[in-house]
């Protein structure tokens, strides 16, 4: 007969301080491997000393190595993450968040990642591999697969394992080009995960912002029409959702209008859509690729999101996007439950 984690925290509380933290390093380890101790202590919030006591325990069990270039994670360690993963998502309280916040949003599921992505790139990553991890379960053979930009939906892409499960899949942008950064434009990130897939991508050179007129104009090129046709046919969308204030001043939104969003309530962003917290559509930029009408219609959609200063722009989104797969890290998903009333203890 097993013994269940509550009834171990309770007989020896250390015991289950102990495997929280050692599983934590761990993770960080093999997220950031090669790693050194200090930066480890950064990562995990832990004092260097602490650092080296834990990873020489850890390197005794055979679950780390450690090299003047830093430590790595081993077979043996790899094989305790995996094995271990659903009952620290449990022990974590996240099984339970998870589907209260469906509940209350109303949207098919939500996942949750350890952390809080604006503390630490370890928990970024952690949410990209969450991501990535998600998406791969929800792929099937023929899937045209449209992706957004920017430094979430980034790290998303850099997490996909090289591999070949599915045949004749396609990754495209989801828009146009949003800012002056290229490594995080939708079409850098469809053509990276589409490396990884091993399958095939379009790419359309278009920015997402264009003055109407000139916007018909060009979508009536035939290679600009046909990607087009593509983009509004997807399978499955994966998106991020920004904060209004942010997104509006990537986009390079004049500041009267920059004002005028500010003035109605706006907190969040998506396609050039701007929420305010019931989820009403304040301002809509015109924009290049799917509509707010046509992703109601697409049979997978993912939202990817993390940041407690998110919580209430993921709100405003989801209220209007009901057939989503939200994947959120714990810090945005403790400020939805604050914001939605909902107890977890």
């Amino acid at each position: 007969m097993g013994i269940s984690f509550d009834v171990l925290e309770a007989m020896v509380p250390e015991a289950a301080v102990s495997l929280k933290e050692r599983y934590s390093i761990l993770e960080c380890i093999s997220l950031n491997q090669p790693i050194g101790r200090r930066a480890l202590a950064l990562e995990c919030n832990i004092s260097e000393r602490h650092a080296r006591t834990e990873t020489e325990l850890l390197c005794e069990s055979g679950l780390i190595q450690i090299h003047p270039g830093g430590m790595f994670i081993t077979a043996k360690g790899s094989d305790v993450l995996r094995s271990l993963g659903d009952t620290m998502h449990n022990v974590y309280g996240f099984s339970k968040k998870e589907k209260l916040l469906a509940e209350a949003m109303g949207i098919k599921k939500v996942t949750i990642s350890k952390g809080d992505i604006e503390l630490s790139k370890s928990n970024m990553d952690m949410l990209g591999k969450v991501a990535a991890g998600v998406i791969e379960q929800l792929i099937t053979d023929g899937d045209t697969i449209a992706v957004t930009g920017g430094n979430t939906l980034r790290c998303v892409a850099d997490a996909f394992m090289p591999q070949v499960k599915h045949k004749d899949i396609k990754v495209v942008p989801g828009r146009g080009g949003i800012g002056t950064n290229p490594e995080i434009q939708s079409n850098t990130i469809a053509s990276i995960i589409a490396d990884k897939l091993d399958a095939k991508s379009d790419i359309l050179y278009l920015p997402d912002m264009l003055n109407p007129r000139i916007a018909r104009t060009i979508m009536q090129e035939p290679n600009i029409k046909k990607i087009m046709a593509t983009i509004k046919s997807v399978d499955m969308l994966i998106f991020s959702i920004g904060v209004s204030q942010e997104m509006a001043a990537r986009r390079g939104l004049a500041k009267p209008i920059i004002d005028m969003i500010n003035q109605r309530g706006a907190v969040g962003e998506a396609f050039g859509y701007y929420f305010n917290e019931p989820g009403e559509i304040v301002y809509l930029s015109h924009t290049i690729g799917i509509t707010l009408d046509e992703m109601k219609s697409i049979d997978r959609i993912i939202g990817i999101a993390g940041g407690a200063k998110k919580a209430k722009a993921i709100l405003a989104v989801m209220r209007n996007i009901k057939n989503t797969v939200l994947i959120t890290d714990e810090s945005a998903a403790n400020e939805l439950c604050r914001l939605l009333g909902i107890e977890t203890e």
